[in-house]
């Protein structure tokens, strides 16, 4: 009915589709549909209206863009390390996009701009060491939380638990990358790749450069994801 949010949910699709074992890309929702599945596409369905939600908020904080980016980088990061692991890429995909929903709600809230958590902020912490200070939650707790009670994913609620399945291996994985790549070093990914990929049969510069592309495929995802929101808005108005 939405061909706008349809375009949108297409395109997230294609990118969950995008592994060696499905290069063709969706035209039409209903191609999507029978090729992730229902239940799929509906966890699709609602990142891409969390996401709209926060995205086309007239003003958007450097904190809320970066969390919305962590969100995407994870989940593609997530993707690729299912392709090497052998797991179930489309499930790893959306629960690694949904790895990051308590920050992401977080910096959507009012909550940071209350004086509270500007004075702790000005004290020193950091906006998850505010927030957890003032509520006793961290933002994987939202997050856990929201997973069980909205029945988001059935993966990401077992990445929280201790399940050590390749799926909940790769989501642990793309997140950690993730992290480093958007708040770390490049120390911190050599790291990375000495403890986590070299046993997957990853060299240095072999597990550098598959980061790498995984951070360029985000980009292009981000880029392409803005721009169709730009569009919307400029034919909304």
């Amino acid at each position: 009915q939405d061909p706008v949010f349809s375009a949108k949910v297409i395109k997230v699709a294609n990118s969950v589709a995008n592994n060696r074992r499905m290069r063709s890309e969706t035209n039409t929702l209903v191609q999507s549909v029978v090729r992730l599945g229902v239940n799929n596409i509906r966890a699709i369905c609602i990142s891409v209206c969390l996401m709209d939600a926060f995205i086309t908020k007239e003003k958007m904080s450097g904190d809320l863009k970066k969390a919305i980016k962590l969100s995407f980088l994870s989940a593609v990061q997530s993707r690729r390390m299912s392709e090497v692991l052998g797991g179930k890429d489309i499930e790893v995909y959306i629960a690694g996009m949904l790895q990051n929903l308590g920050e992401v709600l977080f910096w959507c809230s009012d909550v940071p701009k209350s004086e509270e958590f500007i004075k702790l902020m000005n004290s020193g912490f950091d906006g998850e060491g505010a927030f957890k200070e003032l509520s006793d939650y961290s933002f994987d707790d939202m997050t856990e939380e929201l997973a069980d009670e909205w029945q988001l994913s059935r993966l990401l609620k077992e990445s929280y638990g201790t399940s050590l399945s390749n799926d909940t291996k790769a989501v642990h994985l793309g997140r950690k990358i993730a992290r480093a790549v958007t708040t770390g070093t490049i120390e911190e990914l050599k790291k990375i790749n000495e403890r986590e990929l070299s046993g997957l049969g990853f060299g240095l510069v072999d597990g550098m450069q598959y980061i790498k592309v995984g951070n360029l495929e985000t980009d292009q995802l981000v880029s392409s994801y803005m721009t169709k929101i730009k569009k919307s808005k400029s034919l909304a108005a």
